[in-house]
């Protein structure tokens, strides 16, 4: 079947340490996000003068999608989760 909803995108990046692979943030944002997550693509890794000596930011494309609309509230919940389990389990910071 057809979703009736539309999809809610949004990008996100964290810091990680360079031990920690995509593979393992890509596992605790897809269990933190739930049922609601439906897709998570790692677009971008940099490494460069803006981020701390021994640390990589990763960039993901997050898709979040429900039987019905999202609403606001809704994603930033579900953004706070993802983003409070990477830290949480990663040490993760989210990047600005």
């Amino acid at each position: 079947a057809l979703p009736t909803a539309p999809p809610v995108l949004e990008d996100i990046a964290l810091v990680v340490p360079n031990s920690t692979s995509a593979a393992q943030v890509e596992a605790v944002i897809r269990k933190a996000g739930g049922d609601l997550l439906r897709d998570v693509k790692l677009f971008d890794v940099y490494t460069g003068d803006s981020i701390e000596a021994g640390y990589k930011s990763l960039a993901y494309a997050l898709t979040y999608q429900g039987d019905e609309t999202l609403s606001d509230k809704q994603v930033k919940r579900l953004r706070k989760k993802i983003i409070g389990a990477a830290e949480h389990q990663l040490q993760a910071k989210l990047r600005s």
